[in-house]
């Protein structure tokens, strides 16, 4: 077996353990609880309430799945957030695969172990949510894609539809990708409408996708923005570039470095490796889309880049393998970079200053306190509880 595949192996595996075994460490929140809320209910019920886009705007791909993984693994916390990270490190192994095909044999090397470590994959593994999946699907869709162009073989076309079809019917922010995977098309090879294979899967996602859209669009026609306000151009940036790096931080001057970071590193690959202009000039067609929409929906939160996460790492990895300043040197440098930023993140991903909600001391509480004559309030900031 090739050493390179040991390698990927070994990286998987630290992928692995670094989402496992910490999947209770936080308690789960009002999100979590609502997913499995919603796959606990009985299936036609299920999906009434996840295509009407009103108590959950996610479609109901990714509860159905669970529902079905609860029978099986039953519905404790490790189980639900074990079924968000095992997809996440399924899609790390085709992050190896992605890193193949638009870099040099080593970008898929350092594509994957990028991934590995990224805190942002890390902290949404352990979400019992639609994230693990999402991800999985999309960097499944872009090697289908980049395969269907290299090859008109009408299988890959098949595989590459209804990966991408199915990542809609996880989160309709999977159309960013198919805005991302137009562009990349264009500068790969060729427009997609230009060969039957493209025009067919062009046609079979409009059909599977334009539906989906129209539901959301009248579902979510009265969102309300106050918890995810429209950004800025330059605060967006700011934060896609933090996400995709140190993801999370209190200290604005790490949250700078991993902008520069990244920003750096990416344009730093676009011009010196013609391979990866195209993903990029992808990424950047699929982050406009999102950026337009986010003016009218709330969706400037970091779980909303999910389907275009592969794009970027693989763009972040050409960045470190393939600039000539200095050959190994800037390697080198620019992998010790990344370490250190991602040993920020971590050290806040494990905090009790990350948790989102305690629910589990909240009910540890009432469980200690609880008698005949004693009464809890709590009080919840949320305007969404599907709870009745």
């Amino acid at each position: 077996m090739p050493r390179s595949l040991w390698i990927g192996i070994l990286l998987l595996g630290a992928a692995w353990a670094l989402r496992v075994p910490f999947l209770t460490f936080h308690s789960m929140w009002l999100d979590e609880a609502v997913a499995v809320w919603i796959a606990r209910l009985p299936l036609f019920v299920l999906l009434e309430r996840t295509m009407a886009f009103k108590e959950e705007a996610s479609p109901p791909l990714y509860f159905l799945l669970l529902k079905g993984w609860m029978t099986i693994a039953g519905d404790e916390e490790f189980a639900v957030r074990f079924f968000s990270a095992f997809w996440m490190v399924l899609g790390l192994a085709w992050l190896w695969r992605l890193g193949g095909h638009v870099g040099r044999g080593s970008t898929r090397i350092i594509a994957l172990a990028l991934g590995a470590s990224q805190p942002y994959l890390i902290w949404f593994a352990q979400e019992a949510r639609v994230h693990g999946l999402l991800f999985a699907l999309s960097t499944m869709s872009t090697v289908w894609l980049l395969e269907a162009l290299h090859g008109e073989r009408p299988y890959r076309w098949l595989l590459y539809v209804l990966t991408l079809a199915a990542a809609y019917y996880v989160h309709l922010t999977a159309i960013f990708l198919t805005v991302a995977h137009l562009g990349l098309a264009l500068t790969v090879r060729r427009p997609l409408w230009a060969s039957r294979g493209g025009r067919g899967a062009l046609a079979f996602l409009i059909l599977a996708g334009l539906p989906l859209a129209w539901q959301a669009w009248n579902g979510q026609r009265e969102a309300i923005l106050w918890w995810n306000p429209p950004l800025s151009l330059l605060e967006a940036l700011r934060q896609i570039l933090t996400a995709w790096t140190v993801y999370q931080t209190p200290d604005s001057f790490i949250a700078l470095l991993g902008v520069l970071y990244g920003g750096v590193v990416l344009i730093l690959g676009a011009w010196s490796e013609h391979r990866i202009r195209p993903g990029l000039i992808g990424l950047v067609l699929g982050l406009t889309f999102w950026y337009l929409a986010s003016q009218r929906f709330p969706l400037t939160s970091p779980r909303y880049w999910m389907s275009l996460t592969p794009l970027a790492l693989v763009g972040i990895a050409v960045g470190i393998d393939t600039v000539r300043i200095g050959g190994l040197t800037w390697r080198a440098w620019a992998l010790i970079g990344w370490i250190g930023l991602t040993a920020v993140g971590f050290r806040y991903l494990w905090s009790p200053l990350s948790a989102k909600e305690d629910w589990r001391g909240a009910a540890g509480w009432v469980a200690a306190h609880a008698g005949s004559h004693n009464v809890a309030l709590f009080f919840a900031e949320y305007i969404r509880f599907p709870f009745f």
